[in-house]
């Protein structure tokens, strides 16, 4: 057995993991390399060559090469996700029409209306500052995650935010369209609406096209995202604006 260095090959039945950083072979194999060129054979380390010689790890190189493996194979799992947790609101909703319970038509509206702004306000106060300080490729990640999370979640809640609320304001005798408090929130409502459905969807739905694509447009991407983020703290000033009205409604 000679003493010195010693370098285990794997069998030929053993995986061939990638080699990424070959300094350490190199300097270990110096003493074999130069004892391997003065009689002329070729030195082991020139057989070895790194699979990643980038600083790009493995695995992401492999799945840049691919389309297959650039898609996110997460979207349909957070897809399915929203729908699911989507779902449940307008089943409360109905349940609460069902059975004219006030009690759970209050709830389902408190709940559906605070956590629609609560969202709203995240979105707009924190995410916008968050996504800001982030490159394009780190924006168009977030956005592979945030779109398909969001994109029957939201709508639900505003649905049934609004409908609930209608429900409630005609059982209690408050719903007077000659009123002018129920006048400034019906106009925020449609205002919210015309947001949601004409503009927040369909940028959700553009991310969804381009993400399809093998050769997405990262730039179109991070915009879209910014512009639903930037929708969403506009919604939530309009949501602080719809509570105030509520409360009045309740007291008066």
């Amino acid at each position: 057995m000679t003493s010195g260095p010693l370098l285990t090959v794997a069998s030929e039945r053993s995986v061939a993991w990638p080699v990424c950083s070959m300094s350490a072979l190199s300097n270990a194999a110096k003493p074999w390399a130069t004892a391997l060129n003065s009689s002329g054979i070729k030195p082991l380390t020139s057989w070895l060559v790194p699979a990643c010689p980038t600083k790009m790890t493995c695995v992401e190189e492999a799945r840049a090469s691919n389309p297959d493996l650039r898609r996110s194979p997460y979207t349909s799992r957070l897809l399915l996700w929203s729908f699911a947790i989507g779902v449940l609101p307008p089943l409360a909703l109905i349940t609460g029409l069902a059975t004219r319970s006030l009690l759970l038509l209050t709830f389902v509206h408190v709940i559906t209306g605070g956590t629609w702004t609560g969202f709203d306000l995240f979105m707009g106060v924190v995410m916008s500052r968050v996504m800001r300080s982030l490159d394009i490729p780190a924006r168009v990640e977030v956005a592979k995650r945030l779109t398909p999370t969001t994109f029957f979640i939201l709508p639900s809640l505003a649905a049934v935010a609004v409908t609930s609320g209608i429900y409630l304001a005609q059982m209690e005798s408050k719903f007077d369209l000659s009123s002018p408090w129920i006048i400034a929130a019906g106009v925020v409502v449609l205002i919210l609406t015309a947001q949601g459905f004409g503009i927040f969807m369909p940028n959700g739905v553009r991310i969804f096209i381009e993400l399809a694509k093998r050769q997405p447009d990262t730039g179109l991407i991070a915009r879209l995202n910014m512009r639903n983020i930037r929708l969403a703290g506009v919604q939530a000033l309009l949501q602080v604006l719809i509570i105030l009205i509520m409360a009045h409604l309740a007291v008066y």
